[in-house]
């Protein structure tokens, strides 16, 4: 997947919304002392992870809003990016559970990463449901046209300015 069908999105972006990770450039350096949870570490987040994430979760939302071709451009402009918010956030959730195992599990509610994948699942629905109206029959595609009218005011003002 190129990094266009990614929304842009950067691996330095995704390490923006979890600053506290740590990510490395390659799997072959010598045990550090892991800068959260002291000591040393074995367990090891590369760049290339974060990346593999990133095109991941990209590619699930390519697939979530497939018919966004279909808008014009003014709206599929909107809604792109819009979706590089929705890839940054998956992806920041990804990085934020394997960065911190201890506080993720199934009914997790409390840890970041858990916060990260609502927002992501929620920004996602939202982006769904936006594609969805846009799409209708007369629906917001229609840029630009009147979609209604409205009736004269029925209090006077009897003020002239």
């Amino acid at each position: 997947m190129t990094s266009e069908s990614a929304w842009g999105v950067t691996v330095e972006g995704v390490l923006g919304l979890v600053p506290q990770a740590a990510v490395f450039e390659d799997d072959s350096l010598p045990e550090k002392k892991d800068p959260v949870y002291g000591g040393t570490t074995s367990r090891r987040i590369t760049k290339s992870q974060v990346q593999q994430w990133i095109t991941d979760v990209a590619a699930a939302v390519d697939l979530r809003l497939r018919r966004r071709s279909e808008l014009p451009e003014e709206l599929q402009g909107k809604l792109d990016a819009f979706a590089a918010t929705v890839v940054r956030t998956g992806a920041g959730a990804y990085l934020s559970d394997a960065a911190f195992p201890a506080k993720s599990s199934v009914n997790d509610t409390g840890s970041y990463g858990s916060v990260l994948w609502t927002r992501y699942q929620a920004e996602l629905t939202a982006a769904e449901t936006a594609l969805a109206e846009w799409l209708a029959p007369g629906g917001g595609a229609a840029a630009g046209k009147p979609v209604g009218t409205f009736p004269p005011s029925a209090f006077r003002d009897d003020v002239r300015w």
